[in-house]
């Protein structure tokens, strides 16, 4: 059987649900920060960021967080995911 979740439809038919039909809703807001006359470029970044389960009545709860950040530029962006990608690649591959 396939991961995911399952519901009953059509008297004997069962659907799968999986984490793709969940909407992501991640939303991010810029602002300027004025602090004292010197003015940063920000993030506001908040939505639904994780599903949690009970582990008795197995029943779904949306996590919802949110974060403030300095602001990247697409190239900085493009340089951390690709020192991360480095790293992950030494930890998995190196002996």
């Amino acid at each position: 059987m396939l991961p995911g979740i399952y519901f009953k439809q059509n008297n004997s038919k069962n659907s799968i649900v999986g984490i793709n039909d969940f909407p992501n809703r991640m939303y991010i807001v810029a602002f300027i920060w004025n602090y004292y006359g010197k003015k940063y470029d920000m993030d506001f970044i908040a939505g639904f960021i994780a599903t949690s389960q009970n582990k008795k009545t197995l029943a779904l709860r949306p996590e919802i967080g949110w974060i403030v950040r300095h602001r990247e530029t697409y190239n900085d962006l493009m340089k951390r995911i690709e020192a991360n990608r480095e790293k992950t690649e030494k930890y998995i591959f190196d002996d």
